[in-house]
């Protein structure tokens, strides 16, 4: 449910769906099955170029395994990690279908209460650890524990804001790691919430597209 929550809101503020791999099969005019096998992805473009590409349960290998069928991994261990949902953010390279992954969101459903998703959160932390293949450098930078509580976004660090427009008081080398509430029985406000959640990931992010990056390596 939260998958394609996040998958509404990233259209809703204005993202256009390219692709959607093991995910919707046609099974006669105008009528599609939705068949949600772990490792599928959908594919959305932003108008600024970038790609975000919104996968359900990944399997997320170790280095060596991961290489050549992943674009990220974790660490050497033979037991893979399956967060719930990845966002991966592409941005342009040097041709037209030239991509490359520059950020990573986790979000992880859990079916929990109030006073526990602290300790959720807790528990999945480890996912900050998830790395880059081409790289090798750390490249999740937000880590979310999405619950059925009131509709709200609630940074773990305090002096982290998060407006209801997405607006990011954080610096774009800070891991944001929080709960993020989605209650199916406010689908108004949990419409809202996951908007302004989207848009918060976006623009923590462009931070790391290539024009951000050499401005930063200037010293701009």
């Amino acid at each position: 449910w939260v998958f394609f929550q996040i998958s509404a809101a990233l259209q809703a503020v204005g993202l256009s769906c390219i692709s959607h791999k093991s995910i919707f099969e046609p099974i006669a005019r105008d009528r599609f099955s939705v068949d949600l096998d772990r490792n599928a992805a959908i594919d959305f473009q932003a108008k600024d170029g970038r790609i975000v590409r919104l996968r359900y349960e990944p399997t997320i290998l170790p280095r060596k395994a991961a290489q050549g069928i992943d674009s990220i991994y974790r660490g050497h261990s033979e037991s893979p990690w399956t967060p719930d949902i990845v966002l991966e953010i592409l941005v342009p390279g040097g041709g037209s279908r030239d991509f490359r992954l520059a950020y990573v969101a986790v979000v992880d459903a859990k079916y929990t209460r109030k006073k526990y998703v602290w300790n959720r959160l807790q528990k999945i932390e480890k996912y900050r650890e998830i790395r880059s293949v081409d790289s090798d450098n750390q490249i999740a930078r937000q880590v979310w524990v999405a619950a059925p509580i009131e509709a709200s976004i609630q940074p773990r660090d305090e002096a982290i804001t998060w407006s209801s427009r997405g607006e990011v008081g954080a610096d774009p080398g800070d891991v944001i790691l929080g709960v993020v509430g989605a209650d199916p029985a406010n689908a108004d406000g949990t419409s809202l919430t996951l908007k302004a959640f989207v848009l918060g990931i976006l623009n923590h992010a462009e931070a790391y597209a290539p024009s951000n990056r050499s401005t930063e390596a200037q010293g701009g």
